[in-house]
C-alpha cells in the first residue's frame, strides 16, 4: 500500500505476484467516486477471498470502516461499519461478523453494542442490553458465530454487589438464530478462548478445554482432559493464527 497521490486518493493498493511483478495498482477512494468518504486513513488490509480485499481504518474515534475492494475491477463493492477493530471473516470468505452499534427503544437514543452478521444485527434481542467481551469467532463450516458477553440489564444482572457478573457465550447459527449459554462456574472472558471444531464449540483455558453440549435437554459444558489429542490439535491450530492486529506492519498474502 502506498501513500502516493494523496491529493487524489487515500492511497494506492498494489497487488504483487510471488515473483514480484505488479499486477494491479488500485487507487483507494479516488476523488469523484461515489463511495461514502468515512474512511479517514487506510490502516491495513485483509484478504477475504482470492479476488476480494478489505481495506480498513477509523471513520471516527470509535467506528472502523472495512471497505470491500474487488481486485479484478478495482472497485469497491460494499463496506462494513464496526465498533472498533472487531470484524471477523468466515473461513469461506463469504460472510463477516463484527460488533455493531444499535439504538434501543426507550434508551434516550443511547447506543449499545450488538453482534452483526453480514450487516444485520443478530444478537441481542431488542429488550436486552449487553457488553460484548470478545471478537466474533466463526465455525469452520462458516455457518455459525460465537462471542462472549455480559448482561447490562435483565435478571442475570441481579448478582451480589462486589462480585463480577456471570459471563455467557452467545452462539448464532444461520439456520437457528442466536442461543446463549452461561460459561462454566468461575470462568470469565479473560480466562478463555473460543474455538470451533466443525460444528462443535469449545472453551480453551490454560489448563483444560470444555466442549459445549448444546443438544442435551439442559445444555452443559463438558470438561475434557488438557492432554487429549483433540486439545493438542486445536492448540496447534490456534497458535498458528497470524496476528492481524491493526498495528501489524507486514505484507498480506491471499488465503490458500
Amino acid at each position: 500500500m502506498s501513500g502516493a497521490d494523496r491529493r487524489d486518493s487515500l492511497g494506492h493498493l498494489k497487488i504483487i505476484s510471488e515473483d514480484g511483478a505488479l499486477q494491479r495498482d488500485i487507487p483507494i477512494r479516488p476523488k469523484g467516486n461515489n463511495a461514502v468518504d468515512s474512511l479517514r486513513l487506510v490502516e491495513g488490509l485483509i484478504w477475504m477471498t482470492d479476488d476480494r480485499i478489505l481495506i480498513y481504518g477509523r471513520a471516527n474515534p470509535s467506528t472502523v470502516e472495512y471497505a470491500v475492494v474487488d481486485v479484478k475491477s478495482g472497485k469497491e463493492t460494499g463496506a462494513y461499519l464496526c465498533d472498533g477493530y472487531s470484524l471477523a471473516i468466515s473461513p469461506d470468505g463469504n460472510h463477516a461478523a463484527c460488533w455493531g452499534l444499535v439504538r434501543h427503544q426507550g434508551s434516550d437514543s443511547s447506543e449499545f453494542q450488538s453482534l452483526e452478521v453480514d450487516r444485520k444485527s443478530v444478537f441481542p434481542p431488542e429488550n436486552m442490553l449487553v457488553d460484548l467481551l470478545t471478537k466474533p469467532v466463526w465455525s469452520g463450516m462458516s455457518n455459525a458465530v460465537a462471542i462472549i458477553y455480559s448482561y447490562l440489564n435483565g435478571p442475570e444482572q441481579a448478582i451480589q454487589e462486589g462480585f463480577p457478573q456471570n459471563h455467557h457465550a452467545a452462539v448464532w447459527k444461520a439456520d437457528a438464530g442466536a442461543a446463549t449459554y452461561a460459561l462454566p462456574e468461575g470462568l470469565f472472558a479473560a480466562d478463555v478462548q473460543l474455538l470451533w471444531d466443525a460444528d462443535n464449540l469449545f472453551l480453551r483455558t490454560d489448563e483444560v478445554i470444555y466442549r459445549l453440549d448444546s443438544k442435551s435437554p439442559s445444555p452443559v459444558w463438558i470438561r475434557l482432559a488438557a492432554q487429549s489429542v483433540m486439545y493438542s490439535t486445536m492448540k496447534e491450530s490456534f497458535d498458528s493464527v497470524i496476528d492481524e492486529s491493526p498495528n501489524s506492519n507486514r505484507d498480506v498474502w491471499p488465503k490458500r
